[in-house]
């Protein structure tokens, strides 16, 4: 089955974010949201996205993965500043709160959101 270039393996809880659905989907979101930059021609985001994917699995109610294809999303590109991928923003009350670039272990991670969503108080 081939994807498109817009999707990558997108489980049925993951967001795709457009420059045009972003406000709806990031900014306006109940629960934090960790936006994922990529692109399909990008090796170490192929590498990345299974790790992410799996580490926001852990916080299942908490937050919400997202994920915007930059190949299709050029206003976001420059909005957001990107200008390495892969790169993780984890946006609560649809303000950016931190960042993530580069390819990173799962406990890199998962430090990375625990310490925002702590804050945030959806975490125990």
């Amino acid at each position: 089955m081939s994807k498109s270039n817009s999707q990558q393996s997108t489980p049925p809880l993951t967001r795709v974010v457009t420059d045009r659905n972003f406000a709806a989907e990031v900014i306006v979101a109940e629960l934090p949201v960790v936006l994922e930059m990529w692109a399909p021609w990008c090796e170490a985001c192929k590498q990345y996205s299974s790790v992410l994917e799996e580490v926001v699995g852990g916080f299942a109610g908490e937050i919400v993965l997202a994920r915007a294809n930059l190949d299709d999303c050029p206003s976001l590109l420059k909005r957001l500043g990107i200008s390495m991928i892969p790169t993780a923003i984890l946006f609560v009350s649809g303000r950016e709160k931190s960042r993530i670039q580069g390819v990173h272990s799962a406990g890199d991670l998962t430090a990375f959101i625990k310490s925002v969503v702590e804050g945030y108080g959806a975490t125990e």
